[in-house]
């Protein structure tokens, strides 16, 4: 902005003038005392078409913007025009190069890259408001609130500089190096996996991440069994989990109990898929439950079940269709345009080798992975496949996980490669290069993981050790998802 450099002095005498020149000696002449800025604002902001609101803290004096700009604004603000600067005697100024007050002139650009988060340097920009006597003033400090960070790249670093890099390595001091489940419970993230035929499992709180205990003595499971450990979920606060085909339940993680209830039907349990969260503030949420999938003769066919929330029986559902994935199934749960929730699963499907004579137990299963097609149900009791005729599908992934985030479904595998995302889980594209894997991370390829996304919107992906690296967790949010909202 080109300032007219009128001196303090200079301008009262010109307004003094001004005045007395048309007046009397009978007029009395009252001023206001208001020395208020009113309104204020800025062009809008080029390249985004959007107008940034500023809000005036009249007693603090300070004026900011809210909503911080994009993180490149410093290339868009260095040539802006004031738009509105509103107060009762039309008079502001601000300090010229050598120090002095000088009237503003709105109509010229200005620089306000050096205001930048003012807060953060203690470099405002200073604006006095004089009343129309000009015998008196009020100084306000405007700072322009700009983000650091790309509101759309996924930050697997703590801070503005900070590159990629795990969270924290050898967090179970290599003791985590097969298959294993993590799952969130109490602001706790909790880790399990198989020692033998014992459940172990190491905990920190979501808070933390860096500093990780053993979980010691965890009880009332079968000694001799087959844990299903994709199967570990959380619901309405406790965890649910299958071993020998039946219902485990703990509200603590540690103790576990055979749940009464939802064994009292006999039913063979071969996973539970994900829950659908109770919630009394979305008037949609009308069902809420765990999904599972259970067989009601002892295992010659599979149903989709899903519990009634009131009493805890299992209403059953469809029979399981002969193309829904058996293994390393992944189930997040999404919400429809009117928030109503849904449940999404993949995984694999497996094959069976026609050679393969029926009941040879000796002979390894031959498996044939199939292409990835997502499942969809609104009550866990009806399913429909997601497979499009459009090449818009998601291909193949080796342990796919899947999760719901940022209002959109994102899948990957074990390659972590890139992310596949979908607005509905029908048609999927490659995500932007933005929301990507750190290289440090692809080079674990092939590992055994876990993932969990807590409450702040952090990602976490718990790897076990193996032949790539030591066990290690990496945590990433997308940096938008972080920013201050007021």
């Amino acid at each position: 902005m080109r300032i007219k450099f009128l001196s303090f002095i200079a301008s009262f005498f010109m307004v003094s003038f001004v005045i007395t020149s048309c007046l009397d000696d009978d007029n009395n002449i009252e001023y206001s005392p208001d020395a208020t800025i009113h309104a204020f604002a800025l062009d809008t902001i080029g390249g985004y078409g959007v107008n940034y609101k500023f809000t005036i803290d009249q007693i603090k004096g300070l004026i900011y913007n809210e909503d911080s700009l994009p993180v490149h604004a410093d290339t868009i603000i260095n040539k802006i025009l004031i738009k509105t600067l509103t107060t009762a005697s039309g008079v502001v100024t601000m300090p010229n190069k050598e120090g002095q007050d000088s009237l503003i002139n709105i109509s010229d650009s200005i620089d306000l890259t050096k205001y930048i988060n003012a807060p953060d340097k203690n470099d405002y920009l200073k604006l006095k408001v004089w009343t129309q006597d000009l015998q008196s003033n009020k100084e306000y400090r405007l700072s322009v609130r700009v983000h650091y960070l790309d509101p759309d790249t996924l930050n697997w670093g703590n801070g503005k500089d900070e590159k990629p890099a795990a969270f924290t390595k050898n967090f179970s001091n290599g003791n985590i190096t097969g298959k294993q489940r993590a799952v969130i419970l109490d602001n706790n993230i909790l880790v399990y996996y198989m020692s033998g035929n014992v459940l172990n499992a190491y905990k920190t709180t979501v808070s933390d991440g860096k500093t990780w205990k053993e979980v010691d003595n965890i009880q009332g499971l079968p000694t001799i069994t087959s844990f299903d450990l994709s199967s570990i979920i959380e619901y309405n606060g406790s965890l649910y989990m299958v071993a020998d085909n039946q219902i485990y339940w703990s509200e603590d993680g540690v103790e576990w109990a055979l749940h009464n209830l939802l064994n009292r039907n006999n039913l063979k349990f071969a996973t539970l898929l994900t829950a659908i969260q109770p919630d009394s503030e979305n008037p949609n949420n009308k069902k809420a439950g765990i999904s599972a999938i259970a067989s009601m003769d002892n295992g010659l066919t599979y149903n989709f079940c899903m519990t009634n929330e009131n009493t805890n029986m299992w209403n059953i559902g469809e029979e399981l269709p002969a193309d829904f994935p058996t293994r390393n199934i992944s189930s997040t749960v999404g919400f429809s345009a009117t928030n109503v929730p849904f449940i999404v699963s993949m995984g694999t499907i497996i094959a069976r080798d026609d050679n393969e004579e029926d009941g040879d137990d000796d002979e390894e299963e031959e498996e044939t992975p199939q292409p990835i097609v997502p499942w969809s149900s609104y009550d866990g009791l009806s399913w429909i496949d997601l497979s499009t005729s459009s090449a818009a599908y998601c291909p193949m992934l080796n342990s796919p996980s899947i999760i719901a985030y940022n209002e959109e479904f994102y899948a990957f595998g074990n390659d972590f490669k890139v992310f596949y995302t979908s607005p509905s889980g029908i048609t999927w594209k490659e995500a932007s290069k933005k929301f990507y894997f750190p290289e440090e991370l692809t080079k674990r390829a092939g590992a055994n993981y876990s993932i969990v996304i807590d409450d702040n919107q952090f990602i976490w992906i718990i790897c076990s050790k193996d032949d790539t690296g030591s066990d290690e967790v990496w945590r990433g949010r997308l940096n938008k998802l972080g920013f201050d909202k007021k």
